[in-house]
């Protein structure tokens, strides 16, 4: 697993490198806005109910609504466990999807990762002092395009925080992506399905509090949901959530991901691996496909530094197929 290593500290003169640490490696599915880091950990639940008509939503295009207890190890699992949760409501509009990925990322995502700088590191961001390099954030995403239009207008934020943002291809991001490769999402399918609020008081009483959070919204007029099979679906499936993601939402379910894609090795759960990076493409990596990755590496490197992104002519220059 050090080959990588080596290659990039050859690449850039003999630099000292250092890895990312596995806590500040971030994966993001857009769909579900669920986040994980390599470390094993989750950022908070991230509800949304979206379709929602103007009938529906009279008020406000979005509304968001703080709930505690909807989280892993919430909803009863943990007695008194009061970790908020969060459900956002929004219209069905144009650009609605990137206002939500703008709020998740200022209102989720980067307290998320500053909150863990603190914990671990005893950094506190708030306090106005440059964030130390070594506590460099490194976020990827799906190449969703309202993703990376929330990326591109919150850049300078983004920026402030010493969060490098990085996108995969849409099309290989359940290859690639960590949160996608990850054992989280199958397993919380699979206890969706398989749950009820009727299973756990807990649930029950999370039904209950989400319940009179959303009749206070009816009643000051935000919301008015006119299908009430769906509110009671909806209910359901909140009320279950917390349960079911603290069964699948393990650390090693979360690890798995970004293990399986390359981008930590097994044991130290620190260094990247090219072997495991490669096996993602699409088709078997031949020897000699293998020597131009290596004699090409430095200029690939350098163009991604450079530019964020390696051009086409690039892979033509070296003759990449």
């Amino acid at each position: 697993f050090c080959v990588l290593f080596d290659m990039v500290e050859e690449a850039l003169g003999g630099v000292e490198v250092f890895p990312v640490k596995p806590e500040y490696i971030y994966s993001t599915d857009d769909t579900t806005c669920f986040t994980f880091s390599a470390a094993g950990m989750c950022a908070p639940l991230f509800v949304t109910v979206s379709g929602l008509s103007e009938e529906e939503m009279p008020l406000e295009p979005f509304v968001h609504m703080k709930v505690p207890g909807l989280c892993i190890g919430g909803g009863g699992v943990i007695i008194g466990n009061e970790c908020e949760g969060h459900i956002f409501w929004m219209r069905k509009m144009e650009g609605a999807d990137i206002a939500r990925i703008e709020y998740y990322q200022r209102e989720v995502l980067i307290p998320f990762i500053n909150g863990v700088r603190k914990e671990l590191d005893d950094f506190d961001a708030s306090a106005g002092t440059s964030i130390p390099k070594e506590l460099t954030a490194v976020s990827w995403c799906d190449g969703d395009i309202a993703q990376v239009a929330s990326i591109v207008s919150d850049i300078e934020r983004l920026t402030e925080n010493l969060i490098h943002t990085l996108k995969k291809n849409a099309a290989s991001s359940a290859v690639e992506q960590g949160a996608d490769t990850g054992k989280v999402f199958p397993n919380l399918k699979t206890n969706i399905a398989k749950f009820s609020a009727k299973d756990s008081v807990g649930a029950t009483v999370m039904m209950k509090k989400i319940a009179k959070a959303m009749e206070m919204l009816e009643k000051s007029g935000h919301l008015k949901m006119s299908k009430p099979n769906h509110k009671k679906a909806l209910l359901d499936f909140l009320a279950i959530l917390p349960m079911a993601a603290t069964k699948a939402a393990t650390v090693d379910n979360i690890q798995h991901g970004f293990i399986v894609n390359g981008m930590i090795v097994p044991e130290t759960k620190r260094f990247p691996v090219l072997a495991n990076i490669l096996g993602t493409c699409t088709h078997d990596v031949l020897i000699k496909e293998l020597k131009i990755i290596l004699n090409a590496f430095p200029d690939l490197l350098d163009n991604v530094i450079k530019y964020g992104r390696i051009p086409e002519a690039v892979f033509d220059h070296y003759e990449f197929t």
